[in-house]
C-alpha cells in the first residue's frame, strides 16, 4: 500500500487541478479561460453589421446586473417552490416594439433575497443564446444558477437547458398530490412561447 501512495497523491492533485480549471472556465470569458468557442457561437456580429446570431455568456456578463432595469415579481408570478423573500427580475435590455422574439444577447436575472447575506440569495438567469440552442424547450434560451460574491463577478454554479438533478423547484399544492412535483426551467418558460419564454408581465412581448 505504501508503494501506491505517491501515485494516489499525483492522481488527487490532478483531480484538484482539473476542478479548479473548470471553476475558472465557468466564470471567465473564452479569451480569459483559454476556451476555444466555435466561431458560430461567439458574440461578435456578422460582417454586415447586423445583430449577433449566437451569444455564450460567462460570469462577467452578469456584472453589475443590479444596475439594470428592475421589476418586482409578486403574487402568482413568484416561482413555485422557491424560498421566500423579496423577488426581482433584472433585464439588460428590452425587445424592440412589436418584436416576436428577444434579441440574442438578452440577459434576465431573477433574484430571491432569501438569506441574510447576498451570497445566500437564490439567483437564476436566462440568456438568449440563439437558435438552435434548446430547440425543444424555451427556444434559444440558456439557463443559469449564480452565486453573488462581494468584489467579484457572479459565480456560475450551473448552466444549460435545465438544472442538474436536485436543483429544480418543487411544486406543492392541490394538484401535486402527496409528493412534491419537480419542475425545471423549460416546464414554465417553454409554456410562455407567445412572449418568447419571458414570464414577467412588464417584459412581455406585445405583437
Amino acid at each position: 500500500m505504501d508503494a501506491l501512495k505517491p501515485a494516489l497523491i499525483v492522481l488527487a492533485s490532478a483531480a484538484a487541478a482539473t476542478a479548479l480549471v473548470v471553476a475558472l472556465a465557468l466564470t471567465l470569458h473564452p479569451s480569459e479561460a483559454g476556451i476555444d468557442v466555435p466561431a458560430s457561437e461567439r458574440a461578435e456580429p456578422p460582417g454586415d453589421g447586423g445583430a449577433p446570431s449566437h451569444f455564450v455568456a460567462f460570469g462577467r456578463d452578469f456584472r453589475d446586473f443590479e444596475e439594470w432595469e428592475r421589476h418586482p415579481v409578486e403574487g402568482a408570478m413568484l416561482p413555485i417552490g422557491a424560498a421566500p423573500g423579496p423577488t426581482h427580475i433584472y433585464a439588460n435590455r428590452r425587445a424592440p416594439d412589436g418584436a416576436r422574439r428577444y434579441p440574442v444577447g438578452t440577459v434576465l436575472v431573477k433574484v430571491v433575497e432569501s438569506g441574510p447575506t447576498r451570497d445566500r440569495w437564490v439567483v437564476h438567469a436566462m440568456v438568449k443564446r440563439g437558435v438552435p440552442y434548446n430547440l425543444t424547450g424555451a427556444v434559444g434560451w440558456e439557463f443559469f444558477e449564480l452565486r453573488l460574491r462581494d468584489g467579484a463577478d457572479p459565480e456560475v454554479l450551473w448552466r444549460g437547458q435545465g438544472p442538474p438533478s436536485g436543483h429544480g423547484y418543487a411544486a406543492m399544492g392541490r394538484d401535486s398530490g402527496p409528493d412534491p412535483v419537480p419542475l425545471v426551467c423549460n416546464d414554465c418558460h417553454a409554456a410562455g412561447w407567445q412572449s418568447d419564454g419571458v414570464l414577467t408581465p412588464a417584459l412581455a412581448l406585445r405583437w
